[in-house]
C-alpha cells in the first residue's frame, strides 16, 4: 500500500494528519517530502487517466518503494518516517479488510448489538471498557479531503474511483494501527484462558456473520491466540 501513502503524503488536506500516523518532521522536511512526493506521483501517473490504469507489476512497485525511501534520504527523514513506510509496504487490503470487521464485531459487542456472547463475562466487560478509547469516527479523514479547496488534491482525488478513497485508505490503516494496540491491551488485562476464549468469540462472530469459515478474516494476531489454545 505504499502507493497509497505517497500520494497522500502528496496532498494538502493530509498535511495536518501526518502525526497520526507516527510522522514526525520539521515544517520544511514536511514541504520537502510533500513536493517530493507530488513528483513521484506525477511520474507513476503519466498520462493515465486513473491510477487504476498504471503499470501495478511488482517490478514497479518496487522501484517506487525505492524512490519513495530516496526522497526521504534526501530530506533527512528516513529513519522519522521508516516505521509508518514499513507498516504501509506491509500491510495489504486483506489484511485492514480483517481489522475491519473485527472491529465491527467489537462495536456491536460494546454497543450491545452482537448477537454473540462471550463467556466468561469478565473478557466482555473488560472489551467495553477498553475499545472506546481507540474507536475512531469513519468520516474522520473524508470530511477534511472533500473539504480542501486546493487544485492539487482535487487532481489527485479524480484518479481515484472517489474522492474519497484515499481518505478511506488511510482510515483503514489507522484502524488497523489502534485495533492492534487495542489488541495488544487486551492481552495484558486478561488471563489468558480469557483471551483465547475472546480470540475464538471473533472467529465465531465472523462466521456467524458471514455464513461461513473465513480465516481471511481473522487478523494473526487473533488466530495466534486461537492456535495457542489448540496446541
Amino acid at each position: 500500500m505504499i502507493d497509497y501513502l505517497i500520494f497522500l503524503l502528496s496532498t494538502d488536506w493530509f498535511l495536518p494528519c501526518w502525526g497520526d500516523f507516527g510522522i514526525l518532521v520539521e515544517q520544511v522536511q514536511q514541504s520537502n517530502i510533500q513536493h517530493g512526493c507530488r513528483r513521484i506521483v506525477a511520474e507513476l501517473l503519466g498520462d493515465s487517466k486513473s491510477y487504476y490504469e498504471i503499470n501495478m507489476s511488482s517490478s514497479r512497485q518496487a522501484a517506487t518503494q525505492i524512490a519513495f525511501l530516496n526522497l526521504l534520504s534526501a530530506c533527512n527523514a528516513e529513519s522519522a518516517i521508516k516505521q509508518t513506510s514499513d507498516e504501509w509496504s506491509q500491510l495489504t487490503h486483506t489484511k485492514t479488510t480483517a481489522t475491519f470487521c473485527c472491529s465491527m464485531h467489537t462495536l456491536g459487542l460494546v454497543n450491545g448489538s452482537s448477537s454473540s456472547v462471550i463467556q466468561p463475562p469478565l473478557a466482555a466487560e473488560v472489551v467495553r471498557e477498553t475499545w472506546p478509547q481507540y474507536q475512531i469516527s469513519s468520516a474522520r479523514f473524508a470530511e477534511i479531503s472533500r473539504s480542501s479547496p486546493t487544485e492539487w488534491d482535487h487532481f489527485v482525488q479524480s484518479k481515484f474511483d472517489s474522492d474519497s478513497t484515499l481518505a478511506n485508505v488511510a482510515w483503514s490503516v489507522l484502524l488497523n494501527r489502534k485495533f492492534g494496540t487495542f489488541w495488544n491491551e487486551i492481552t495484558i488485562k486478561l488471563p489468558q484462558d480469557q483471551l483465547q476464549d475472546l480470540a475464538k468469540w471473533y472467529y465465531t462472530a465472523t462466521v456467524e456473520r458471514h455464513k461461513e469459515d473465513r480465516p481471511d478474516l481473522i487478523p494473526s494476531y487473533i488466530a495466534n491466540a486461537i492456535s495457542k489454545d489448540e496446541g
